[in-house]
């Protein structure tokens, strides 16, 4: 249970050999050319994007999808809506663990405004979408 717990989280990865590689999510492309990733681990607190090396943590809240658009350097990221809400704000992680992929100066850009503390993005649970953009 304890390590499932500390490392459960879905994994999207683009093998070079394998091609695209969804563990503990479900992905299909979009109309616009992005690519649609629907959590389906145990919490669905953590994504791991590959192609970015990026981790995304959520300390309040559910991931319900993430549309991941490298074209336009967005990750749209739609959370469950909470039924009772046990929490004021969602606390979004956004950490990029290797400099060997693409990808600089990842930001929340929707909801505006957003207090950044403690190294987590604060979104009211109001918003139910946060954008996240790069360079």
């Amino acid at each position: 249970f304890f390590g499932l717990t500390l490392e459960v989280g879905s994994y999207f990865v683009n093998h070079r050999e394998l091609g695209i590689l969804c563990y503990l999510c479900d992905y299909a492309p979009t109309s616009e050319g992005a690519i649609s990733i629907t959590p389906r681990d145990s919490y669905q607190i953590r994504v791991f994007l590959e192609p970015l090396s990026l981790y995304l943590t959520l300390d309040c809240g559910n991931f319900n999808m993430l549309t991941l658009n490298l074209d336009k350097k967005e990750i749209t990221v739609q959370f469950e809506e909470e039924k009772e809400e046990l929490f004021s704000v969602r606390r979004l992680r956004i950490e990029k663990t290797s400099n060997l992929r693409p990808g600089t100066k990842f930001k929340l850009s929707k909801p505006e405004n957003v207090n950044f503390s403690l190294g987590a993005f604060g979104i009211p649970t109001n918003s139910t979408t946060a954008v996240i953009t790069w360079m």
